[in-house]
């Protein structure tokens, strides 16, 4: 007698409509960082997502649309975890520092892609009439900012670095974090970890 698998309410059941638009977003990502999106058109994505352009016509008004939607569908998420960490740290700025690294880190281990396609268009200044990349960072970073602030007001950090130093070195160790996983993994023995880089960030190398 067959027993009938069950799917729990936590599990994400993918429709097929939602597994055509994801092919269609996947093979774009693939295409826009290989040849780049000007030169990708229209008809080779629908050829590698296996769908009409009547199809991806359904899902998006036009390429640009498909490339704006992509940026958001990466970047908001991502944007709504690092505030939620910043809010709700509750003074406890090494869990929080921690946290944001980690949604960093899973960032590059579970979209890759979307990591190196990101990195492609976002720093090129070619897109910005597409999406505010320098408003995005802006954001993040002020964030951030707010954070430290906090953390020298309750006297957990050294009160001689001001809060956008702070925020902007802990920045660069996060963004090296990803650039290691997405684009070091056969360069070096072992991933980073956010508990590594949190403790060197507060607690330095110098023995």
């Amino acid at each position: 007698m067959k027993t009938k698998k069950l799917v729990s309410h936590s599990q994400k059941i993918i429709t097929k409509e939602e597994s055509t638009r994801e092919r269609i977003v996947t093979e774009a990502i693939r295409l826009f960082c290989h040849k780049g999106y000007e030169a990708t058109a229209v008809h080779e994505i629908v050829e590698a997502a296996n769908v009409s352009k009547p199809v991806l016509y359904y899902y998006f008004r036009n390429k640009e649309d498909l490339f704006r939607q992509i940026i958001e569908s990466t970047l908001f998420p991502f944007q709504e975890n690092l505030f939620k960490i910043c809010s709700e740290s509750k003074g406890d700025f090494r869990s929080a520092l921690k946290s944001i690294i980690d949604i960093y880190i899973q960032s590059a281990r579970l979209y890759p892609e979307r990591v190196r396609f990101i990195h492609t268009i976002a720093f090129s200044a070619l897109y910005d009439n597409i999406f505010d990349f320098m408003g995005f960072w802006q954001k993040n970073l002020e964030c951030v900012i707010t954070l430290f602030r906090e953390g020298l007001r309750c006297k957990y950090f050294r009160n001689d670095i001001s809060a956008e130093v702070l925020a902007r070195n802990f920045f660069a160790l996060a963004v090296g974090a990803v650039q290691d996983i997405t684009y070091g993994a056969e360069l070096f023995e072992h991933e980073p970890s956010s508990r590594e880089i949190v403790d060197i960030f507060l607690n330095g190398v110098k023995k």
